[in-house]
């Protein structure tokens, strides 16, 4: 009879037990659909958040949705202070880098101001000068800004602009070793009767020929060294490029703002988004 009874008990306990793990498990299952809280999101429960802000708004593609940029500035003030402290800052700090982009917003090619159309957005253009400000690292006072899909494509785009009308004096184009790959393939790949890749800078110093145009690329800070690098040529028919795309605190102290005639900017060494091409 005792033995029974234990039997009875153990299938009981079997069986309660089975019904509140159940019980437990649905008030999980279903509990983990009501909210944000419990959603199994961390870090990018921010830019979802913003996502759906901006996902709430008309856009045919003909409009703007301008969301705040104020995590990216938060994200500029913070990487100002920690330069190089920490490698793993990015991750540290994921949520202030996060971007989430609904998949059915698109970029009108034009911007509507009243009844004028524009190819720059002034928003985001008073948000570019606005970063620099706060980061330090770039004189945006009475400059023009031109955006670009990356800084690789600015780079031909200000050798073009450089480079004279007259094809009988072509520019040459030149840089201080180690640099960019792409300034002298791309410089070759569209060399036209108006530009030409001729090596290194050095070889030019004591050219006395003024006839030509020279176009000097100046990568400061340099990658990998990080060199904050100077022009090598000097005289009235070189122009430069500095390319600025290292000058960010996450990768070198800033020493003070660039005020060079033409600097170019990638916005990806800043947030660490590669595959975000814009310059």
């Amino acid at each position: 009879m005792s033995k029974t009874k234990d039997n009875s008990n153990y299938v009981l306990f079997i069986a309660s037990s089975s019904v509140i793990l159940n019980i437990v498990l649905c008030m999980k299952l279903f509990g983990s659909r009501g909210g944000d809280k419990s959603d199994g999101l961390t870090w990018s429960r921010k830019a979802k958040e913003e996502a759906e802000l901006a996902s709430s708004m008309d856009c045919s593609g003909q409009r703007e949705a301008h969301l705040p940029m104020q995590s990216v500035l938060q994200w500029a003030r913070l990487l100002s202070f920690l330069s190089r402290l920490s490698c793993r800052c990015k991750r540290e700090h994921a949520a202030r880098s996060a971007i989430l982009i609904s998949g059915w917003h698109r970029l009108s090619y034009s911007y509507t101001f009243g009844d004028r159309h524009e190819y720059i957005s002034y928003e985001l253009e008073k948000l570019i000068r606005k970063l620099h400000e706060v980061v330090g690292n770039a004189v945006t006072d009475g400059r023009y800004i031109v955006f670009g899909v990356g800084a690789t494509q600015l780079l031909n785009a200000a050798v073009q602009a450089l480079s004279p009308d007259n094809p009988s004096f072509p520019a040459r184009v030149v840089a201080s070793a180690p640099y960019y790959k792409a300034y002298r393939t791309q410089t070759e790949y569209f060399e036209s009767k108006r530009f030409k890749f001729e090596g290194e800078a050095s070889i030019w110093v004591n050219s006395s020929d003024t006839t030509r145009d020279i176009i000097e690329f100046v990568t400061s800070p340099n990658n990998p060294n990080g060199q904050l690098k100077r022009q090598v040529l000097t005289g009235p028919n070189v122009k430069t490029i500095h390319d600025r795309a290292y000058y960010w605190p996450n990768f070198t102290p800033i020493v003070g703002p660039a005020n060079e005639e033409l600097s170019i900017f990638s916005i990806s060494k800043l947030t660490g988004h590669a595959g975000s091409r814009f310059g």
